[in-house]
Protein backbone atom coordinates (compact mmCIF):
# COMPACT_ATOMS: atom_id res chain seq x y z
CA UNK A 1 0.00 0.00 0.00
CA UNK A 2 1.27 3.36 -0.73
CA UNK A 3 0.96 6.50 1.49
CA UNK A 4 -0.07 10.05 1.03
CA UNK A 5 -0.47 13.03 3.29
CA UNK A 6 -4.01 14.41 3.82
CA UNK A 7 -5.40 16.86 5.42
CA UNK A 8 -8.05 16.47 8.05
CA UNK A 9 -10.31 18.18 10.53
CA UNK A 10 -10.94 16.47 13.84
CA UNK A 11 -12.65 17.41 17.02
CA UNK A 12 -9.91 18.25 19.85
CA UNK A 13 -11.19 15.28 22.29
CA UNK A 14 -10.94 12.74 19.50
CA UNK A 15 -7.34 14.05 18.93
CA UNK A 16 -6.81 13.69 22.46
CA UNK A 17 -7.90 10.22 22.52
CA UNK A 18 -5.99 8.78 19.70
CA UNK A 19 -3.06 9.97 20.93
CA UNK A 20 -3.70 8.69 24.55
CA UNK A 21 -4.06 5.19 22.07
CA UNK A 22 -0.98 6.16 20.12
CA UNK A 23 1.20 6.55 23.30
CA UNK A 24 0.13 3.12 25.02
CA UNK A 25 0.72 0.52 21.42
CA UNK A 26 4.08 3.23 20.69
CA UNK A 27 2.91 4.25 17.58
CA UNK A 28 2.32 7.89 16.50
CA UNK A 29 -0.66 9.52 16.23
CA UNK A 30 -0.91 9.06 12.15
CA UNK A 31 -0.42 5.86 12.31
CA UNK A 32 -3.20 5.30 15.28
CA UNK A 33 -5.26 7.38 12.82
CA UNK A 34 -4.34 4.99 9.72
CA UNK A 35 -5.17 2.02 11.86
CA UNK A 36 -8.23 3.34 13.49
CA UNK A 37 -9.86 3.77 9.81
CA UNK A 38 -7.73 0.35 8.17
CA UNK A 39 -10.28 -1.61 10.79
CA UNK A 40 -13.61 0.70 10.36
CA UNK A 41 -13.60 -0.86 6.75
CA UNK A 42 -11.93 -4.15 6.40
CA UNK A 43 -8.46 -3.31 6.04
CA UNK A 44 -4.79 -4.08 7.22
CA UNK A 45 -2.69 -1.69 7.56
CA UNK A 46 1.01 -2.55 6.30
CA UNK A 47 2.39 -1.58 9.93
CA UNK A 48 -0.54 -4.52 11.31
CA UNK A 49 0.90 -6.58 8.75
CA UNK A 50 4.30 -6.41 9.54
CA UNK A 51 3.28 -7.11 13.46
CA UNK A 52 0.66 -10.05 12.51
CA UNK A 53 4.38 -11.25 10.38
CA UNK A 54 6.64 -11.07 13.63
CA UNK A 55 4.27 -12.44 16.03
CA UNK A 56 3.37 -15.75 13.83
CA UNK A 57 7.35 -16.55 13.29
CA UNK A 58 8.12 -15.98 16.86
CA UNK A 59 5.12 -18.66 17.62
CA UNK A 60 6.54 -21.14 15.15
CA UNK A 61 10.25 -20.41 15.65
CA UNK A 62 9.28 -21.02 19.83
CA UNK A 63 7.29 -23.96 18.88
CA UNK A 64 9.74 -25.39 17.02
CA UNK A 65 13.02 -24.44 19.39
CA UNK A 66 12.22 -23.50 22.80
CA UNK A 67 15.74 -22.88 23.60
CA UNK A 68 16.22 -19.93 21.89
CA UNK A 69 15.73 -16.68 22.71
CA UNK A 70 13.26 -14.33 21.21
CA UNK A 71 12.53 -10.73 22.13
CA UNK A 72 9.42 -9.28 19.85
CA UNK A 73 9.76 -5.25 19.23
CA UNK A 74 5.74 -4.23 18.36
CA UNK A 75 5.86 -1.29 18.35
CA UNK A 76 8.81 -1.24 15.16
CA UNK A 77 7.03 -4.69 13.93
CA UNK A 78 10.66 -6.53 14.24
CA UNK A 79 12.26 -9.51 16.26
CA UNK A 80 15.26 -10.60 17.92
CA UNK A 81 16.56 -13.63 18.24
CA UNK A 82 19.89 -15.04 20.49
CA UNK A 83 21.61 -18.27 19.96
CA UNK A 84 24.94 -19.35 21.14
CA UNK A 85 27.74 -21.20 18.75
CA UNK A 86 30.10 -23.85 19.95
CA UNK A 87 33.06 -21.25 20.54
CA UNK A 88 35.67 -20.15 22.63
CA UNK A 89 33.47 -18.88 25.83
CA UNK A 90 30.08 -19.51 23.60
CA UNK A 91 29.57 -16.34 21.96
CA UNK A 92 26.26 -15.74 21.47
CA UNK A 93 24.31 -14.54 17.86
CA UNK A 94 21.90 -12.51 17.07
CA UNK A 95 19.35 -11.90 14.18
CA UNK A 96 17.62 -9.08 13.53
CA UNK A 97 14.61 -8.91 11.11
CA UNK A 98 13.26 -6.07 9.43
CA UNK A 99 11.15 -5.44 6.56
CA UNK A 100 12.17 -2.14 4.66
CA UNK A 101 10.12 -0.53 1.75
CA UNK A 102 12.38 -1.54 -1.48
CA UNK A 103 10.49 1.04 -4.02
CA UNK A 104 7.25 0.88 -2.75
CA UNK A 105 7.55 -2.70 -1.74
CA UNK A 106 8.16 -4.73 1.02
CA UNK A 107 11.63 -6.46 1.48
CA UNK A 108 12.78 -8.23 4.40
CA UNK A 109 15.73 -8.51 5.67
CA UNK A 110 17.61 -10.43 8.11
CA UNK A 111 21.22 -8.81 10.29
CA UNK A 112 23.17 -11.75 11.82
CA UNK A 113 25.66 -9.95 14.50
CA UNK A 114 27.75 -10.79 17.44
CA UNK A 115 29.27 -8.46 20.59
CA UNK A 116 32.26 -10.15 20.12
CA UNK A 117 35.05 -8.31 18.97
CA UNK A 118 37.49 -11.76 18.49
CA UNK A 119 38.91 -11.66 14.88
CA UNK A 120 39.17 -15.53 14.88
CA UNK A 121 35.35 -15.48 15.84
CA UNK A 122 34.73 -13.18 12.88
CA UNK A 123 36.70 -15.35 10.56
CA UNK A 124 34.77 -17.79 11.16
CA UNK A 125 31.51 -16.38 10.68
CA UNK A 126 32.45 -14.91 7.50
CA UNK A 127 33.62 -18.39 6.25
CA UNK A 128 30.26 -19.87 7.29
CA UNK A 129 27.84 -17.16 5.54
CA UNK A 130 30.87 -17.37 2.21
CA UNK A 131 29.46 -21.20 1.95
CA UNK A 132 25.78 -20.73 2.77
CA UNK A 133 26.02 -17.95 0.12
CA UNK A 134 28.21 -20.30 -2.22
CA UNK A 135 25.69 -23.41 -1.75
CA UNK A 136 22.12 -21.05 -1.73
CA UNK A 137 23.47 -19.57 -5.35
CA UNK A 138 23.38 -23.16 -6.51
CA UNK A 139 20.04 -24.35 -5.36
CA UNK A 140 16.91 -22.12 -4.24
CA UNK A 141 18.56 -18.40 -4.07
CA UNK A 142 16.66 -17.41 -0.84
CA UNK A 143 19.48 -15.31 0.60
CA UNK A 144 21.21 -12.32 -0.39
CA UNK A 145 24.31 -12.26 1.49
CA UNK A 146 26.53 -9.54 2.56
CA UNK A 147 30.50 -9.37 2.37
CA UNK A 148 31.39 -7.06 3.90
CA UNK A 149 31.17 -6.15 7.75
CA UNK A 150 29.10 -3.12 8.93
CA UNK A 151 29.97 -2.69 12.37
CA UNK A 152 32.98 0.02 12.42
CA UNK A 153 33.38 -1.45 16.23
CA UNK A 154 35.09 -4.26 15.47
CA UNK A 155 31.95 -6.47 15.89
CA UNK A 156 30.76 -8.96 13.50
CA UNK A 157 27.73 -7.90 11.77
CA UNK A 158 26.19 -8.63 7.91
CA UNK A 159 22.75 -8.55 6.59
CA UNK A 160 20.90 -11.28 4.58
CA UNK A 161 18.49 -10.02 2.15
CA UNK A 162 15.45 -12.45 1.58
CA UNK A 163 14.53 -11.34 -2.12
CA UNK A 164 11.95 -14.64 -1.89
CA UNK A 165 10.35 -13.81 1.11
CA UNK A 166 6.78 -12.41 -0.19
CA UNK A 167 6.89 -14.16 -3.38
CA UNK A 168 3.49 -14.18 -5.11
CA UNK A 169 1.64 -13.69 -1.35
CA UNK A 170 1.30 -11.46 1.11
CA UNK A 171 -0.95 -13.89 3.39
CA UNK A 172 0.95 -13.12 7.10
CA UNK A 173 0.67 -17.05 7.99
CA UNK A 174 2.61 -17.84 4.72
CA UNK A 175 5.01 -14.76 4.98
CA UNK A 176 5.80 -16.22 8.85
CA UNK A 177 6.12 -20.19 7.86
CA UNK A 178 8.99 -18.84 5.12
CA UNK A 179 10.62 -16.22 7.45
CA UNK A 180 10.73 -19.12 10.24
CA UNK A 181 12.06 -21.47 8.46
CA UNK A 182 14.67 -19.81 6.63
CA UNK A 183 15.93 -18.19 9.96
CA UNK A 184 16.30 -21.64 11.56
CA UNK A 185 17.85 -23.13 8.64
CA UNK A 186 20.52 -20.34 8.79
CA UNK A 187 20.83 -21.05 13.14
CA UNK A 188 20.96 -25.08 12.46
CA UNK A 189 23.68 -24.42 9.65
CA UNK A 190 25.44 -22.01 11.58
CA UNK A 191 25.37 -24.76 14.85
CA UNK A 192 26.69 -27.91 12.27
CA UNK A 193 29.35 -25.40 10.78
CA UNK A 194 30.92 -24.81 14.35
CA UNK A 195 30.27 -28.16 16.03
CA UNK A 196 32.37 -29.36 12.92
CA UNK A 197 34.75 -27.09 13.19
CA UNK A 198 37.75 -28.52 12.61
CA UNK A 199 36.60 -31.58 10.61
CA UNK A 200 36.94 -32.29 6.91
CA UNK A 201 33.08 -33.32 6.49
CA UNK A 202 31.91 -29.38 7.84
CA UNK A 203 30.93 -28.53 4.26
CA UNK A 204 29.20 -31.43 3.81
CA UNK A 205 27.22 -31.24 7.21
CA UNK A 206 26.21 -27.61 6.16
CA UNK A 207 24.90 -28.95 2.35
CA UNK A 208 23.10 -31.42 4.55
CA UNK A 209 21.09 -29.14 6.62
CA UNK A 210 20.52 -26.69 3.81
CA UNK A 211 18.97 -29.60 1.67
CA UNK A 212 17.29 -31.01 4.48
CA UNK A 213 15.40 -27.96 5.02
CA UNK A 214 14.47 -26.75 1.50
CA UNK A 215 13.94 -29.58 0.12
Amino acid sequence: MTKNMYSLILTDAVVERIDRLAYEKGISRSQMIDHLLAKEVGLSTPEQQTRLIVRHTADRMSAATPALQMHVRSDQGSIEVATYVKFKYNPSIKYSFDIINNQGRPFGILKVSSRSTSADLRGHLDAFLQLLAAIDQQYMQLFMISNQNEDVTGRFLRTIGLPRLFEKTDDPEVIAERLSRWILLIDDAMQAYFNALWSPLRQQEVLNIYLKNTT
